[in-house]
């Protein structure tokens, strides 16, 4: 049996929100990105891929067997702050499907692209499980950003 609320009781106040503490001069920010390695994380494989060898024809096995592998695309593991700005700049200029359309392209680049175009299995499920992922992170990036993580 559920507990039920007693409407005598007050609410918990909610915690005092913490004043960031502003800088004493300008914000400095690089032109050039730091050179740190990006963190990736797997985002989807595409199954049964063929191998293509140096000559650009695929490869075969010694049966003549044409070779497929799977292939893993990735995506980065945390959103860099300038993404997740240009995600706020894209949502203010465009709306949120616009925003998640144009993070696509930032956060997978042309060649995850083309190969989620290409895949001819992919269901609308997988479609929106790979939308939904990019989305959590834009949004989550954004939030960290304007301090409500």
């Amino acid at each position: 049996m559920p507990k039920k609320k007693n409407p005598n009781r007050p609410a918990r106040p909610a915690a005092p929100r913490v004043r960031p503490q502003l800088p004493d001069g300008p914000v400095r920010i690089g032109a050039k990105a730091p050179e740190v390695e990006v963190e990736m994380e797997a985002l989807f494989v595409l199954e049964d891929q063929p191998v293509i060898g140096e000559d650009g024809y695929q490869e075969v096995d010694e049966d003549g067997t044409p070779r497929v592998e799977d292939v893993t695309y990735s995506i980065p593991k945390d959103v860099p702050p300038n993404l997740a700005m240009r995600y706020l700049r894209d949502v203010r200029a465009g709306g949120d499907q616009y925003a998640v359309a144009e993070a696509f392209a930032l956060l997978l680049g042309e060649h995850t692209l083309d190969a989620l175009a290409e895949a001819e299995g992919m269901t609308d499920e997988n479609m929106q499980q790979v939308m939904d992922i990019v989305e959590v992170k834009m949004t989550s990036a954004t939030s960290k950003a304007l301090g409500n993580s």
